[in-house]
């Protein structure tokens, strides 16, 4: 839960498609948070009908399945994407490409890659009768740097330049 009662689990969401109902919730909304607390024996009374009547698994999915029509209600997801949403998806390129950074310095260096790259195209009629047993650890680290979707980005200075710099 974020300071506005988003649940951010929940908030996580297309909001350009109708949000999710939750018929059960609304059921239950004014039960599982009365005006007074703790709840009147009447309500406590109430709030058992619902379960008797849907079961275990309906009643639980009715209250943790979340909803977006109660803002001061349990598991609120919210009607738009919260600042804490937003910010996160703003950052995730910045993450991407320090993601990537990383990768570059510890993974092959580019020159390998592309070395990579040549070696499994000249050997590709090679490989087919050598085994994976006699494959080297270097080939197979670097395949793996090749298609390793940072590698791309990595060998690219100018594409890591410019997502570098909108991590700043």
């Amino acid at each position: 839960m974020n300071e506005d009662n988003v649940d951010l689990n929940r908030n996580f969401i297309d909001f350009l498609q109708p949000l999710p109902d939750n018929p059960d919730y609304h059921a239950l909304h004014d039960l599982v948070l009365p005006p007074t607390w703790p709840p009147s024996p009447e309500i406590a009374a109430e709030l058992q009908a619902p379960q008797q009547r849907w079961g275990p698994r309906r009643s639980q999915l009715a209250l943790s399945g979340g909803q977006h029509s109660h803002p001061l209600g349990l598991f609120y997801g919210g009607q738009k994407a919260s600042w804490s949403n937003t910010v996160f998806r703003q950052s995730t390129p910045c993450l991407s490409a320090r993601y990537c950074q990383v990768q570059a310095r510890t993974t092959l260096p580019a020159s390998s890659a592309r070395s990579a790259a040549d070696r499994s195209q000249s050997s590709s009629a090679h490989s087919a009768t050598r085994s994976s047993a006699h494959a080297s650890p270097l080939d197979a680290s670097a395949s793996m740097a090749v298609r390793d979707p940072c590698s791309a980005a990595v060998r690219s200075h100018r594409s890591r330049a410019s997502s570098l710099e909108a991590c700043r």
